[in-house]
Parts: C-alpha cells; structure tokens; sequence
C-alpha cells in the first residue's frame, strides 16, 4: 500500500514538473521571436539583434542534434523497451499511445512554424533564423518529449493501479498542449503579420 502512494504522489509530482515545462517551453517560443520582431519594428538599427539570434539557433541545433541521439538510445529504448518486455505485451494500446503522443509535438511544431515561414517569403531577412527555428524546434520536440514521456510512463507503470490515473493525465496533457499552442500560433501569427505589414509599407509606401 505504501509503495501505491508513494508511485501515485511521484506520478502527481512528476505531472507537475512536466506541465511547468511544457509551460516554459512555449514561453520561450514566445518571448524569443517577440522580442527581436518588435526591436526591429522600433528601429532598423536592432535588426543586429537577428544575428545574435541566428547564432543562437546554429548552436542549439547542432547540442540539440547531440540531444537526439543521446536520449532516443538511453532515455527512449532502454527503459520503454523493458517495460514492454515486463508488460509482456499485454498492454500495446500504450505503445500506440506513446507514439500519438510523441508525434504530437513533431506535428505542432512543425504547423506552428510553417506560419512565419510561409510569412517570411515576402524579401524578409528572417528566413535563414527561422529554418533554423524549425530545426531547433522539431529536435527539441524529439529530444524532450522522449525524455520526460518515457520516465513519466516507466513511474506511472510501476503500479498497475496507477493506470487510470495516466490515462486521465493524458487527456489532461493533451487539453493543456492545445491551449499552449494556440497561444503560441496567435501570437506567432500576429507579430509576423504586423512584421510583414511594416516591411511592404517600407518597401512600396505608395500602396500601402
């Protein structure tokens, strides 16, 4: 019985954890690319800023490409593969959810930034920051969600009763990660339209 509650308060614990990344994940995709997009709208000048932020992204591409390799072998395979060997397979359903689940922050990342992408197209400098935003973004997504998903599941799976409990997090999860991205695509969507409308404005006064 104890060893109940002490799997059901760390799958609590580790919930929380998990969501107050989730939650600092987007925060930072929202406050980088506002940032720099309204210091360029300030003044030409801050458009410097760019520069710093491409290097950012080169940097975090190539630790984040280490990222991926380190935890898809450690973190992902280790410990998602004897769980399933324990499990005997008897409960496969997981192994699909595992892979909704993973999938769905490849896919948002990957819609939430054919936004500025598709935005940049119009003479704007920032395509080559972005492209490497994308890459940073989808391996990142690889890179964290194997992580935290597989020591979520390993703890949550200890205890059979604890099943019910994932499932109602999961769904949970899924709710909160809807909200966080629509947040995010809103204001990715406004700042690159506000930015676009400035830069054709600068380049064809007369039209707009």
């Amino acid at each position: 019985m104890s060893h109940h509650f002490f799997t059901f308060y760390f799958t609590i614990f580790a919930y929380f954890i998990y969501v107050v990344f989730r939650f600092s994940d987007y925060s930072i995709k929202i406050t980088f690319p506002t940032i720099f997009c309204f210091s360029f709208l300030l003044h030409p000048f801050y458009s410097i800023f760019f520069v710093f932020y491409f290097v950012y992204q080169i940097l975090l591409l190539f630790t984040l490409s280490f990222a991926v390799f380190f935890f898809s072998f450690l973190v992902l395979l280790v410990p998602f593969s004897l769980i399933l060997f324990f499990l005997r397979f008897s409960h496969f359903s997981l192994f699909l959810l595992f892979l909704s689940y993973s999938s769905f922050p490849l896919f948002s990342s990957l819609f939430s930034t054919l936004f500025p992408i598709i935005f940049s197209f119009s003479r704007s400098f920032l395509y080559f920051p972005i492209i490497f935003s994308f890459s940073r973004s989808f391996l990142y997504s690889l890179s964290h969600n194997f992580l935290f998903f597989t020591l979520f599941l390993s703890f949550t799976m200890s205890v059979y009763l604890s099943k019910h409990l994932f499932f109602i997090l999961y769904i949970f999860t899924q709710f909160i990660d809807i909200i966080y991205l629509s947040i995010y695509l809103s204001i990715y969507l406004s700042i690159y339209l506000s930015y676009i409308h400035i830069t054709l404005k600068h380049h064809f006064p007369y039209d707009y």
